[in-house]
């Protein structure tokens, strides 16, 4: 009885206690936006279209996209509210190939870009280095002898004579060649002995005396001399970098071609709290660093803040540096073909040691994927790597080939004909197979390494 009573004595209390829950709502405080962008234009990706109206922003999320009037809800007492007076609003832009590293360098070097004449270049070097004390590097980045009159590779002997006591180092604007002064040549004992190497090239003048441009592999010959920076110069490079990118609506990069020095920076920056972007990493082709990789395999990050997920690779140079691997000689320039800067079974080596790393299912979705795009024809395709015949074609004739040039690419019926015989998922394909065949059966001049 005494239980009974006791009993029946709480479930008043009890129902007092569940109206009163019922009663409590968020306070607007827990309610509001931390930012609201009013009178705007926005273009989501999902649903895909125009919206007029107000966007609002909670944390990291979008809790909010519609009419003005429907955004008032969201607006509290700490709320920032940002009148867009019609301005357009997009998703996060997102580079698919970038030099983030690079980009940061060039924000603290000489700006060269679109300069008309050689003139020019002096002129903005010359100027530069007038603010720093002797023996100091003076770097910069962006000449294209194309945009001068002459369209002649330049010599160091001008820049050397306006700019005679620092060393410099003129990067092209696609980065493949380089150009330096005499001090500099001095530095990095650039003499008329210096052979070319593999896949590079010193351009020389009438005796033989390097004019002081350095074409792809060349770079490296040299370059090594140079001073070193460090992790800290690498991470403040890329928080400019970043920096600068979210000024211009770029969230995410694809860092192409990084090394330890940039992994580490990248590191650092992120446990920092002090990487703004989503970073996604391709390692550069260096033999001890990709084994490192491929054994760990690619790095996954839950909150895809950085992504380490693939491996760059060159087959030959640019164009505009004349390093680009043609299948006839370059019009002002008949005796040179271009160069190719990795050998086909380093490429394919490299090829199949990466798709190990990953599962076989993840590749084979990869090329699927990839594939039926590259049934268009490309008015600039990406790099010479293989030439792909398929087995059934008496000709011989290529049925892929990539260069920098507009080349027409026509693929096997089946999107997965030209994958390597190596690769397991091949096998039951093998009736539609394919060979590769080295690109230099078909351009036996080819300068450089070949195939």
């Amino acid at each position: 009885m005494g239980k009974t009573l006791m009993i029946r004595g709480l479930v008043p209390l009890l129902l007092l206690g569940l109206a009163v829950l019922a009663t409590v709502r968020p306070s607007l405080a827990e309610d509001s936006a931390d930012l609201i962008l009013e009178h705007g234009v926005f273009y989501p990706v999902q649903p895909a279209g125009r919206v007029e109206g107000s966007l609002a922003v909670r944390g990291s999320r979008i809790v909010y996209l519609g009419p003005d009037a429907g955004a008032a809800r969201f607006r509290g007492p700490k709320t920032q509210v940002i009148d867009l007076a019609g301005r357009t609003v997009t998703p996060g832009l997102i580079d698919a190939h970038s030099h983030l590293a690079g980009l940061g360098g060039a924000l603290e070097q000489v700006d060269l870009t679109a300069a008309p004449t050689y003139g020019e270049i002096i002129r903005r070097v010359r100027e530069a280095a007038a603010k720093v004390p002797k023996g100091t590097w003076v770097r910069g980045r962006g000449w294209d002898q194309n945009l001068w009159p002459e369209k002649d590779f330049p010599t160091h002997d001008a820049l050397s004579a306006a700019v005679p006591d620092h060393p410099v180092w003129l990067t092209r604007v696609d980065g493949h060649a380089a150009l330096v002064n005499a001090k500099a040549m001095e530095i990095l004992q650039l003499g008329p002995e210096i052979q070319d190497p593999s896949g590079g090239r010193f351009l020389r003048d009438a005796e033989g005396r390097p004019t002081g441009v350095m074409v792809d592999n060349a770079m490296d010959v040299v370059g090594g001399r140079m001073p070193g920076a460090s992790v800290q110069d690498r991470e403040r490079e890329l928080r400019s970098a970043a920096r600068h990118c979210l000024e211009l609506g770029l969230t995410t990069v694809t860092d192409m071609g990084v090394g330890p020095l940039d992994v580490a920076a990248y590191t650092n920056l992120l446990k920092a709290n002090e990487l703004p972007i989503r970073s996604a990493l391709f390692l550069g082709d260096d033999e001890q660093w990709l084994s490192t990789w491929f054994k760990s395999g690619p790095r996954v990050d839950p909150e895809s803040r950085l992504l380490i997920r693939g491996v760059k690779l060159y087959a030959d140079g640019a164009l505009g540096s004349r390093g680009a691997a043609l299948l006839e000689p370059y019009s002002d320039d008949p005796d040179n073909l271009g160069l190719l800067v990795a050998t086909g079974a380093h490429l394919e080596d490299v090829s199949r040691r990466a798709a190990q790393a990953m599962s076989d299912v993840a590749w084979v979705g990869c090329m699927e994927a990839m594939m039926p795009s590259f049934a268009m024809r490309w008015r600039s395709c990406t790099r010479v790597t293989w030439v792909c015949s398929s087995r059934k074609r008496a000709s011989g004739l290529p049925a892929i080939a990539f260069s920098m040039a507009s080349i027409a690419t026509r693929l096997p019926r089946s999107p997965m004909a030209w994958m390597p015989t190596w690769h397991p998922a091949s096998a039951a394909r093998r009736e539609t197979s394919s060979r590769w065949a080295p690109v230099a059966t078909m351009r036996p001049r080819l300068s450089g390494s070949s195939l």
